[in-house]
């Protein structure tokens, strides 16, 4: 896929920028409007996010692929002069960027579907139908 680092060992990988974008610019957009205490923080943050998104759905340790790097990721997230509001800061602020830099309509999509699926096999589900809903 176009824009996208050599596999690493992880299946479940995502693009890293949508198509036409910077492919390594994306994570600074993400961690600028972030507030850290220092520069060494934020540079950390970056690596992670880029770590954790290179692989979504995995948890820290499948995201950051050894224990040195996931040693980090602890140590940055217990960190006391990190905070979950600073983190987010960031996050809340890129979207409001890109929705007023937008010249038009802009769809927020949300999707909860979720399946559990108890069973010793995977056998005998068979095919599952879609539902059009008006």
């Amino acid at each position: 896929m176009k824009n996208q680092k050599p596999d690493r060992g992880g299946s479940n990988r995502a693009p890293l920028r949508p198509e036409g974008g910077d492919p390594d610019g994306w994570a600074d957009e993400e961690a600028r409007a972030s507030t850290f205490a220092d520069e060494r923080l934020r540079k950390r943050f970056r690596r992670l996010l880029g770590e954790v998104h290179d692989r979504i759905g995995g948890g820290i340790p499948h995201a950051c692929q050894d224990w040195a790097a996931v040693k980090a990721a602890y140590r940055f997230l217990f960190n006391p002069k990190v905070s979950g509001a600073g983190i987010l800061a960031g996050h809340f602020e890129a979207p409001r960027a890109r929705f007023q830099a937008a010249s038009g309509t802009v769809l927020i999509l949300h999707d909860t579907t979720e399946f559990v699926f108890q069973r010793e096999s995977a056998a005998g589900f068979g095919l599952l139908t879609s539902v059009l809903m008006d």
